[in-house]
Formats: structure tokens, C-alpha cells, sequence
């Protein structure tokens, strides 16, 4: 269930600091055994990342980190309750440095907003970059988010990939924002959609047609395989919104005397509007018999 209850999750009650963009998990590894008693959350997109970072969290033993794969918008909106995080950083962000592409760029309004509703009071969000511009916008977006603010220039001392590579190439400072919680914004958390199974009279799986639909939200039905043993579908599906694309399957079987299209429970998807959709779209598909 959404949101996460994340002392459920770490089987102790502990301060909680999520790092957006862990890259490698170099940092996020080393402020985990630095800090034993606070738990860390890393949030990344690119499996390789994750996959590494992984590999290193095991050979680390660090049992006080949990990672996820997910954008972080969708993951502040909806894994994460209000009042439950004690720091959020990032360690030199992809700036987005040309015009055209500064709609990608977070710690927007809306983002700097969302991420204070999700602090605790006087929680801390720090945010570092090479990229000077960058920097400068940032700053223009914290007025009025519930955020005291400190900037500064500092010398390298993070010690990540990122931090190294730009000093290898001659840089000599980087730019650090500091954030204090000083007002609440309310921001809610984002339900999961209350996605139940729906049932079709019969089913043929040489008459099943499903067709795509594209759009705000896109339903792509990818492939579709039919076990005549056991006389049960499997339709794979690819759902994509708003910061989230999600894959699943959904599985057609014979239920009494009617055919249930439901959604195939041994996965962890995100219940939207999209998967929800995805069910009728497949009902849809099926012809009267």
C-alpha cells in the first residue's frame, strides 16, 4: 500500500534521508556507515546505476539503505507521507543546460514545494552542481516555497564521480544551495486507484484483438500468450503516464463460469488511472460470443 510506512520498511523508527540521483551509491553508501543510526533512501532511473549501486550496498553490508527505481516526482507523490523525511539531496544533478530542455530541470516551483510538504519541520534539502547557471536558477524558484535559503561556494570535498571528473578537468569550486523548512506547504499524498478485477461472458483467444491507445496516457498491449493446458491468457502490457511508464501483465482465466481479467498479483506496479483503464481496454478487445 501507498504511502510507504518506511519504519515498517526499515524495522526501526530512524531519521530518514533520501538522495536524488545516487549515481554509482558511492556517497549514498559511505553516508550510511557513517551515520548507522539514521536510514537513507537513494532514488534512481538507470537500471545499470541500480544494479551497481546494489551490488555495492551488499558487498558494504549497509542494511540501513533502500533504494528505488522510480522518477522522484512520482515517488515524493506517492510513496512518501507528509512530515516523514528528515533530508532530501543531490549531488551534482544533470542541468539541463540548453533553453528547450529546462522543463526537465528539477527543483522547479512545484517540485520545491512538493519536497517541503514531505520534510519534517526544519528539515534540510541540499543541492550541489557544477553548473553555475543552474545554481542561479535554482535560486530564483525558492521564494515563497516554505524554504529559508543559504547559498555558497565551497571546494570539492564529496568525493563522487561527478565531484572527480570536473576537478580531473581543472574545476576548482562548486555551488551548493541549502534549504532550511521554516513553513509547511501542504501538498497530499496520491492515492493508488482502486483497480478490481472484470469479468467478460467468454473468451477466444483467436478472436482477441486488442488495439492501442495513445495519448496523455497510452495502453500498448505487448505480447499475448494463451496456455490451452491450463486454459488461461497472459496479456503483457505497457502503460504510460505522466513521469511513469509502468510494465505488468494482466491475466485472462476462467473463473465459475465467466472469464476474470485481472491484474497478475505477483508484481509491484503503481495502481494509476492508467492500469486501471488498461483492465477495460482489454475487455474491450474480447467480442461478444
Amino acid at each position: 500500500m501507498h504511502p510507504i510506512d518506511w519504519t515498517k520498511e526499515f524495522k526501526r523508527k530512524a531519521p530518514i534521508h533520501l538522495e536524488i540521483g545516487f549515481g554509482n551509491g558511492e556517497f549514498l553508501i559511505r553516508q550510511s556507515k557513517e551515520n548507522p543510526r539514521h536510514n537513507f533512501i537513494g532514488i534512481e532511473i538507470e537500471n545499470l546505476l541500480i544494479k551497481k549501486a546494489s551490488k555495492r550496498i551488499t558487498r558494504a553490508n549497509a542494511k540501513n539503505v533502500r533504494l528505488l527505481k522510480l522518477d522522484v516526482n512520482i515517488a515524493l507523490e506517492r510513496l512518501f507521507a507528509q512530515r516523514c523525511l528528515d533530508s532530501v539531496y543531490t549531488l551534482f544533478p544533470f542541468p539541463w543546460p540548453k533553453k528547450r530542455h529546462y522543463h526537465h530541470r528539477l527543483f522547479n516551483k512545484t517540485f520545491l514545494k512538493l519536497v517541503n510538504s514531505r520534510l519534517k519541520t526544519k528539515g534540510a534539502v541540499r543541492i550541489v552542481t557544477d553548473f553555475k547557471p543552474y545554481y542561479e536558477w535554482v535560486l530564483l524558484r525558492t521564494p515563497n516555497t516554505g524554504f529559508k535559503t543559504k547559498k555558497k561556494t565551497i571546494d570539492p570535498h564529496f568525493n563522487t564521480q561527478f565531484e572527480r571528473k570536473w576537478a580531473e578537468e581543472g574545476q576548482k569550486s562548486f555551488y551548493q544551495i541549502d534549504l532550511k523548512k521554516i513553513n509547511h506547504i501542504s501538498t497530499k499524498v496520491l492515492k493508488e486507484e482502486n483497480v478490481t478485477a472484470t469479468f467478460i461472458k467468454d473468451f477466444n483467444p483467436k478472436l482477441y484483438a486488442p488495439k492501442n491507445k495513445t495519448g496523455t496516457t497510452s495502453i500498448i498491449f505487448k505480447k499475448f500468450f494463451f496456455n490451452s493446458k491450463e486454459n488461461c491468457g497472459t496479456q503483457n502490457m505497457l502503460v504510460a503516464e505522466k513521469n511513469l511508464t509502468q510494465k505488468f501483465r494482466v491475466l485472462i482465466c476462467p473463473q465459475g463460469k465467466k472469464w476474470c481479467v485481472s491484474l497478475d498479483h505477483d508484481q509491484d506496479i503503481i495502481k494509476t488511472k492508467g492500469v486501471k483503464e488498461s483492465l477495460l481496454q482489454i475487455k474491450k478487445a474480447c467480442p461478444k460470443i
